[in-house]
């Protein structure tokens, strides 16, 4: 028992630690007992290197445990600190003292009335306004567009742009987003293979906010790709869930040229 007691102090960290591993508590008749083995072998425990939480140095001022220094604490603490609500409305109310928004004067693009607003993006005088200028714009759309993408959703990624470039570097006629199909467009027309190419976001898949409509979307999906067909030529669809990535639209191009050599040798 004695040589074990012995083993665990030389692997401790110090006299606590070894009080804890020996008996599982640490109190004052615990140390006195450790105390005397450590006598007894000549131990001494080796200082424990600690580092500063904030900047990663070695601690060498043995008053602070955390910290290198009072800089490195105040950094942190000021990164870390969490202040009350209290604290936030008064750290608000003197930010808003001492910038105060600018009031601007505008007319509301819906009922042309005049209206006041520190919110510069604001451009209806209310709600209502603003939801029946999205019913007149989403109507105008419908009309004025034909049967184009909605405009918010007509915006070419840099995938898909990319996927462009590279349709039109290879194939002699390329088309991009032109309504050829009954009104209807596609995203990249390939005139060589009759290939109509529907590069779909993930709007197209997944609610996006409460004003979007998904149904509404993949109805007009259903519709379009029948549209294609009808005019003779293939819808090909490709699903971009993800942010900008040369890997994944090469990839992409990779399987559309699988595709083509496969309609190639039917």
């Amino acid at each position: 028992m004695e040589k074990n007691i012995k083993e665990i102090i030389l692997e401790s960290k110090s006299r606590s630690d070894a009080c804890l591993k020996i008996f599982g508590y640490n109190n004052k008749s615990t140390l006195e007992i450790v105390d005397k083995y450590i006598s007894e072998m000549n131990h001494i425990f080796v200082k424990n290197i600690k580092y500063c939480t904030f900047c990663g140095k070695e601690i060498t001022n043995s008053k602070n445990e955390k910290f290198c220094s009072s800089s490195c604490s105040a950094s942190y603490n000021n990164k870390n600190r969490k202040c009350s609500d209290e604290t936030k409305e008064k750290i608000s109310a003197k930010i808003k003292m001492l910038n105060p928004k600018k009031i601007v004067g505008k007319i509301c693009i819906y009922c042309n009335k005049n209206f006041n607003t520190t919110n510069r993006y604001k451009k209806t005088c209310s709600d209502e306004c603003l939801s029946e200028f999205r019913k007149m714009h989403t109507q105008k759309i419908g009309i004025i567009g034909g049967k184009k993408s909605v405009l918010s959703q007509n915006r070419r990624s840099k995938n898909e742009n990319l996927f462009g470039e590279l349709c039109q570097s290879l194939f002699d006629n390329v088309i991009l987003n032109e309504p050829i199909f009954n009104g209807w467009d596609a995203d990249i027309i390939i005139e060589d293979y009759k290939l109509a190419i529907l590069w779909n976001g993930v709007w197209h898949y997944k609610q996006i906010g409460k004003n979007h409509s998904l149904l509404q979307v993949q109805n007009r999906d259903n519709i379009k790709i029948k549209e294609i067909k009808n005019c003779g030529y293939i819808p090909y669809i490709i699903k971009d869930d993800g942010k900008f990535n040369t890997i994944f639209v090469k990839t992409e191009f990779e399987k559309l040229l699988e595709y083509i050599n496969k309609i190639k040798n039917e």
